[in-house]
C-alpha cells in the first residue's frame, strides 16, 4: 500500500509535492486547483502571501478579497458593455465540509491580516 501524496491547496497537477509540514492532505472529491494565471497581479500577491500563514483554502481567500473590493468600491463604479452598466459588487457563498467550522477563516484573514500583510 503506497502513502497518500500530500500537496498544497497551490500545487497544480503533477507539481513534485513540497517537503513541508505545512501541506495537508487533498479531500476525496476536491476540485483540481485553478491554473496560475488566477493570481496574477495585485490580489494574487495578497493571496500568495497570506496562503501559507493559514488553513484557509487560497481560493477561498481570492474570492472573498474579490468580493470584499467590489463592495468596498461600490455601486458608483461601473463599466459598460453595450447598454448594461456593470457594477463590481458580486455574490459569493462558501459551501463545503467544515467540521470546526472554520469556513469563514479566509474571512477573518482578510478583515484582520490582510491590512497589516499590505503594509509591510
Amino acid at each position: 500500500m503506497t502513502e497518500p501524496v500530500v500537496l498544497s491547496l497551490l500545487d497544480q497537477p503533477g507539481d513534485p509535492p513540497r517537503s513541508s509540514a505545512l501541506t495537508l492532505p487533498v479531500p476525496d472529491g476536491w476540485p483540481a486547483p485553478p491554473q496560475p494565471a488566477v493570481y496574477h497581479g495585485l490580489a494574487g500577491e495578497i493571496v500568495n502571501t497570506i496562503a501559507p500563514e493559514t488553513e484557509a483554502d487560497p481560493v477561498a481567500i481570492l474570492s472573498q478579497l474579490l468580493v470584499a473590493f467590489g463592495a468596498a468600491t461600490g455601486r458608483g463604479a461601473w463599466f459598460q458593455v453595450e447598454a448594461t452598466r456593470h457594477h463590481p459588487n458580486q455574490f459569493l457563498v462558501l459551501i463545503g465540509d467544515s467540521a470546526r467550522a472554520r469556513i469563514c477563516c479566509a474571512q477573518h484573514i482578510l478583515a484582520y491580516g490582510a491590512p497589516q500583510t499590505m503594509l509591510r
